[in-house]
């Protein structure tokens, strides 16, 4: 009696995951019908691969993002300054591409210094440009990479590409962030 109970509580707990994996992919990347996966391109606005688990049949197509198979999933730490530069990134460039003046506004507080947002106002007004962009236009894609470290401070350079095709169109910064709070304290081009 038993093991016929642990056994349905593995099944019931392997049931529980599996729907909780296909719903958080059916709400980060809904399907597009009758798309191939030709017809979904970096370039129609996605910020971020889509990934199949290993054995998962694959979608034909998602929306906004491509799906390869095999590919890294995207993972981090709350401990990484890096990764969490990679999490305004992506939560940023996603509040601008659908309009979310809130959000966007709301992410700048969480993640960055008073003065950094006093300097980058003061660059947008003159720049009319975005000042975490530093650009009028959203990316089709970012990535992110650890930079180097000094004492209490990380940078990261943050890849915008903004076309594709054999030779896209990027943009680099090199984005500072304190080591103790984690909040970025500037941005600006990459030398």
């Amino acid at each position: 009696m038993r093991n016929a109970r642990k056994s349905r509580r593995a099944v019931f707990g392997v049931a529980v995951a599996a729907v909780s994996l296909a719903v958080a992919v059916a709400i980060a990347v809904p399907a597009v019908a009758g798309a191939s996966p030709a017809a979904v391109s970096p370039s129609a606005g996605a910020h971020r691969t889509a990934v199949a688990p290993a054995g998962a049949s694959t979608p034909t197509a998602v929306k906004g993002a491509a799906v390869v198979k095999g590919a890294a999933v995207r993972s981090g730490s709350p401990l990484s300054t890096t990764d969490r530069v990679a999490d305004f990134y992506g939560a940023y460039i996603d509040a601008i591409s659908g309009d979310s003046g809130q959000l966007s506004t709301d992410l700048r507080t969480a993640y960055l210094t008073k003065a950094l947002r006093t300097r980058l106002t003061a660059w947008q007004a003159k720049e009319h440009a975005d000042g975490v962009l530093r650009a009028q236009d959203i990316p089709a894609s970012w990535t992110v990479s650890a930079g180097d470290a000094a004492t209490g401070h990380v940078t990261s350079t943050v890849t915008l590409t903004w076309s594709t095709g054999p030779h896209p169109e990027v943009t680099r910064l090199t984005v500072r962030s304190d080591l103790r709070t984690q909040l970025i304290t500037d941005i600006t081009p990459a030398t």
